[in-house]
C-alpha cells in the first residue's frame, strides 16, 4: 500500500488533533464551531453539504460560503467541509468550490437516515464500494486539499476492513469510523464497537489516521476511546451538542453560561449572517435540556422555544440564567445526549413517575422519529423543536434531532432546519 506525501503529511498539517467536532446537519455551523474550539475542539467540520444543491442552487451555495467566511479569514481552522452525493463529477465540482477555504474535503458515508437512502448517500452509498472508491479517487487526484471520509461499520467486519484498504489505495487521507452499523440509530443506537475500530486501526497503514466516533459522552470517555481504539483522534457529535465542555474536560463554567456564550457568538458579526435563528434556538435547547425539562421550569422552556427574534432569545436565556443558575437536576436528570436511552432505562426501573413517562412520549418514537401516539402534533420548528398538545389542551415541548425531522419530513435534498405544520394524525 502506497501513501502519497499529501496523505502522510495531512494529519501533521492540521495539528495532529485528538478531539474533533463532527459534521452535523443544521448544527455544526460557524457559531457552534467557534464555541466548541473554545472548549477543546482541535478540528471541526461543516454541516453536511449536498453537492448537487451546492452546484445547482445559487442561494444554497451562498449560504455555504457564508458559513465558511471565518475559515477563509483563517479564524475557523483547521476545518473540513463534508459533502454528500453519489456522482464523482458533481462532488468534484462542489469540492473545488470550497477547497481554498478548508483544510480537507470529507465524504459522508455514515448517515443512516431514510433521507440518505432516498438520496443515495451516506451509509447507503457505502453499500456500493466500487462507486465509493471511484469518488474518493476522483477527489483525491483533483482537489487541492486532502480527501477524507466518515463511514459506519458493515455487519461483517471483514467487509469493512476490505473497504478501508480500498479507500486507502484510492487516496483517502484519513477515515473516521463510527463504531455502529446503519441500523443502529435512534432508540436502537446501542453501544459503539470500539474493538472493531481498533481492528481497523491495526489493519491499515499508520499513515492513514483513523478517527473513532461513537460512544463518547464525557471527556473521560475520550481518553478511554483513544486507548481502546488506538485511533489518532475521537470525533464527538451529540455529546458536544448537549455539553460543549466535554470537548476539553477542564471548564468549570455553568451550562447556562455556556449557552450565553454561544448566543453571544451566534449574534456577533462573524456569525450572524450564517446563523439561522431556529438553529440558535435549537442549540440553546440542547445545552439547557436538563434545566428546561425539569419540573417547575416549563415556563422558561416555553419562552425559549417560542422565541421568534434574537431579542426574544436573549430575554428567555436571561430569565433562565437569573432563576436557574444553581440548578441541580432531580426528576429530569437526562441530558440531550441521553434522550434515546429513556425507554431502555425505564424498562430497567430507571426514572419514575407520570412526568417521566410523559417525557418518554414526548422524547421520540419508533425509528428515531417523534412519537405521535396520543398526542396531537402542532408545529415542527426549525432547529429540532417539536411542539405538541395533549388532549387536555396542555402544551408541552418535545425535542427531535434533525435526523428525527428528516424521518418525519422526507425529501431528497435536506439543506437545514425544516419548518412545517402537521395535520392531526
Amino acid at each position: 500500500m502506497t501513501t502519497s506525501t499529501k496523505e502522510s503529511e495531512y494529519w501533521e498539517s492540521v495539528g495532529s488533533p485528538r478531539v474533533v467536532l463532527a459534521p452535523m446537519v443544521a448544527a455544526s455551523s460557524v457559531a457552534f464551531r467557534l464555541l466548541c474550539r473554545r472548549y477543546g475542539a482541535e478540528m471541526c467540520s461543516t454541516p453536511m453539504i449536498n453537492a448537487k444543491m451546492y452546484t445547482t442552487h445559487a442561494k444554497y451555495r451562498r449560504d455555504v460560503m457564508s458559513d465558511l467566511r471565518a475559515a477563509e479569514a483563517g479564524v475557523d481552522r483547521p476545518l473540513a467541509a463534508q459533502f454528500c452525493g453519489d456522482d464523482p463529477e458533481v462532488l468534484l465540482l462542489a469540492a473545488r468550490g470550497v477547497e481554498n477555504c478548508v483544510d480537507a474535503v470529507d465524504l459522508n458515508l455514515g448517515c443512516p437516515q431514510g433521507i440518505a437512502k432516498r438520496g443515495r448517500y451516506g451509509a447507503f452509498l457505502l453499500e456500493d464500494e466500487d462507486r465509493v472508491c471511484e469518488i474518493i479517487k476522483t477527489l483525491a487526484q483533483n482537489v487541492a486539499v486532502p480527501v477524507t471520509c466518515k463511514i459506519r461499520l458493515f455487519d461483517d467486519l471483514e467487509r469493512t476492513l476490505v473497504l478501508c484498504r480500498r479507500l486507502a489505495d484510492a487516496g483517502v487521507a484519513s477515515i473516521c469510523v463510527h463504531g455502529r452499523t446503519k441500523a443502529m440509530k435512534g432508540q436502537l443506537v446501542g453501544e459503539a464497537d470500539w474493538a472493531a475500530i481498533a481492528t481497523i486501526r491495526r489493519a491499515l497503514d499508520r499513515n492513514i489516521p483513523i478517527i473513532a466516533n461513537g460512544g463518547v459522552e464525557s471527556f473521560d470517555d475520550v481518553e478511554k476511546c483513544l486507548a481502546a481504539t488506538e485511533a489518532s483522534a475521537v470525533m464527538i457529535s451529540e455529546a458536544a451538542l448537549s455539553d460543549p465542555r466535554v470537548l476539553g474536560g477542564t471548564s468549570t463554567k455553568r451550562k447556562v453560561d455556556v449557552a450565553a456564550e454561544y448566543l453571544e457568538i451566534a449574534s456577533s458579526k462573524v456569525a450572524i449572517d450564517s446563523t439561522k435563528l431556529a438553529e440558535a434556538r435549537g442549540h440553546l435547547v440542547k445545552i439547557l435540556f436538563e434545566i428546561i425539562q425539569a419540573d417547575g421550569n416549563h415556563a422558561f422552556r416555553d419562552a425559549l422555544i417560542q422565541a421568534n427574534t434574537w431579542s426574544d432569545l436573549r430575554d428567555a436565556l436571561g430569565a433562565i440564567r437569573r432563576h436557574c443558575h444553581s440548578f441541580v437536576p432531580t426528576t429530569h436528570p437526562r441530558s440531550w445526549y441521553r434522550r434515546h436511552r429513556r425507554l431502555e432505562e425505564d424498562s430497567e426501573g430507571g426514572g419514575g413517575g407520570e412526568n417521566h413517562r410523559q417525557d418518554l412520549v414526548l422524547a421520540g418514537g419508533d425509528n428515531g422519529g417523534p412519537l405521535l401516539l396520543k398526542k396531537r402534533p402542532l408545529l415542527l420548528l426549525g432547529g429540532g423543536l417539536l411542539g405538541t398538545q395533549t388532549t387536555t389542551g396542555n402544551t408541552f415541548a418535545c425535542l427531535a434531532t434533525n435526523d428525527d425531522i428528516e424521518e418525519q419530513q422526507g425529501g431528497d435534498d435536506h439543506a437545514g432546519p425544516l419548518e412545517s405544520l402537521f395535520n392531526e394524525q
